[in-house]
């Protein structure tokens, strides 16, 4: 048993997990206690050996490889406002096109995304009209949806599938989102939770009545204020790859206080504190405690802590997903993409969840004679995937798209890398779960949870919760210092 892990006259933060939720919470902690003259230690304990979560990003002959997410969503400011505290301001890179344009598999043919579609909802009937997508009465049907009744409980949940089939019909859901929504959070639509997974959608319908005429009026009103409407330009990335963001995060954080390789036994209460047990037997000592991790790792922390928190925590599943990267010369593609990639419907058949051209997508990710594609597999939806070795996966990747894009030869490059137990999967009525998490950890003072075990979902959301859990918990180191302060001076 190695000694307790004892040390500073300032209070000791430990964040577990060094993704992007535990490292928004670190820099924001230190940030803000550095505005309020605030001394605190903070220690980041991160399981494996590299920062970033399920940010990868690696550079290979020429090509810039993002293993895990690519891109943020400009409507959601967490993410800008962190490249513009980085100084990354100068980095930022946008489709190079402008507006984000997609296409669908459907009956063997890719048929492109109608201009003016938000999602599902078409902001514009003329390309709705003129689609190959959809049928006729598809098309009447998606058209339909701004007439309808919008619902008129705010807090009613319901799923992804029953949501869009409610408002758009069947066509949309099978069509659209399915392959859209379950390819990006690689989940399945069945069961996904709308208020966790969409709920600017639920927020449209009650606030105007519906989901189009809502995505209509904020297009209208970016464009009176000048800006870009919500389609166009609302993804964007960092011209050296989204690991940049990581590293500027952990050089902001005092030396020594990253301790890689280091996953976390379980946390126990001690005095007015915490001791948090790693896996080798050593005991650090912290006044609070961050949770960032996967919901499943900080259940298995909290069994002995706090029994029905670690229940509830522990019930969120997670899928397994692959991610792809594929490079051809561009003589080897008959069928070039038109678009920065295509999402394939669950009941295509098709063993892949979506592709993106990443060379067309974002300026300078491969040399001009390659195509490199990023192809998606696994998730909620294809579980059949999951186990297949690299060799496999590669060329399962391949088999799909050189049909699709009429493609020659092998690949001139291949790699895959696997993201198990990965993507939470929030299940109808999970937001009162979360409402049981927040009450539960509530019960233990400085014990703090943030990212996907509390619905957050994406890079922005993330940040946006780290950085909450990072506010909170200074509130509570400094309130706990005043107190304490209080405490010592009636006993002088």
């Amino acid at each position: 048993m190695f000694p307790p892990v004892r040390r500073s006259d300032f209070p000791r933060v430990v964040v577990v997990g060094g993704g992007i939720s535990g490292l928004s919470a670190a820099s924001e902690l230190l940030r803000s206690a550095a505005q309020r003259g605030v001394a605190v230690e903070v220690a980041v304990f991160e399981a494996s050996s590299e920062l970033g979560g399920q940010i990868r990003t690696e550079r290979v002959d020429g090509m810039l490889l993002e293993w895990g997410p690519d891109s943020l969503v400009g409507q959601k400011p967490a993410g800008g406002e962190l490249c513009a505290r980085l100084g990354l301001h100068d980095e930022i890179v946008r489709f190079e096109s402008g507006e984000p344009t997609f296409e669908l598999l459907h009956e063997g043919r890719l048929h492109p995304l109608p201009s003016g579609f938000v999602m599902m909802a078409p902001t514009r009937l003329g390309p709705l009209f003129e689609s190959s997508l959809f049928t006729t009465l598809g098309k009447l049907r998606v058209a339909s949806e701004r007439f309808l009744p919008p619902r008129r409980s705010e807090r009613d949940d319901e799923s992804l599938r029953d949501f869009v089939v409610r408002r758009f019909g069947r066509e949309a859901y099978e069509r659209v989102a399915e392959p859209i929504l379950g390819g990006l959070f690689t989940a399945d639509a069945e069961r996904l939770s709308m208020r966790c997974a969409a709920p600017r959608l639920l927020e449209l319908e009650l606030r105007h009545g519906s989901v189009t005429t809502g995505f209509q009026r904020m297009r209208a009103a970016e464009r009176a204020g000048g800006g870009r409407h919500s389609g166009a330009g609302g993804f964007f990335s960092i011209r050296s790859g989204l690991s940049t963001l990581v590293d500027r995060l952990a050089a902001r954080l005092p030396e020594g206080s990253v301790r890689l390789a280091t996953p976390v036994r379980r946390i126990e209460r001690q005095g007015d504190g915490y001791s948090v047990i790693s896996a080798d037997g050593r005991e650090t000592e912290a006044v609070a405690v961050v949770l960032a991790g996967p919901a499943w790792a900080s259940a298995q922390m909290l069994r002995d802590l706090d029994p029905e928190l670690a229940e509830a925590l522990g019930g969120l599943g997670y899928a397994s997903c692959s991610t792809v990267h594929l490079a051809y010369g561009r003589e080897q593609v008959g069928r070039p993409l038109s678009t920065y990639g295509f999402f394939v419907p669950r009941a295509s058949g098709l063993p892949i969840l979506a592709c993106t051209d990443v060379s067309a997508k974002y300026p300078g990710r491969a040399p001009v004679d390659r195509v490199l594609l990023r192809v998606f597999l696994g998730g909620a939806g294809r579980p059949e995937t999951d186990g297949f070795d690299a060799r496999t996966q590669i060329d399962v990747a391949h088999r799909s798209v050189a049909r699709l894009l009429e493609i020659k030869g092998p690949p001139v490059f291949g790699q895959v890398r696997d993201f198990p137990r990965s993507m939470p999967q929030f299940p109808v009525g999970y937001s009162a779960t979360i409402e049981l998490l927040a009450e539960r950890s509530a019960r233990h003072p400085g014990l703090v949870l943030c990212g996907g075990a509390v619905g957050a979902l994406g890079l922005p959301d993330c940040i946006a919760s780290g950085r909450s859990a990072g506010d909170a918990t200074l509130e509570y180191v400094a309130s706990a210092r005043k107190t304490n302060a209080r405490r010592d001076a009636r006993s002088a």
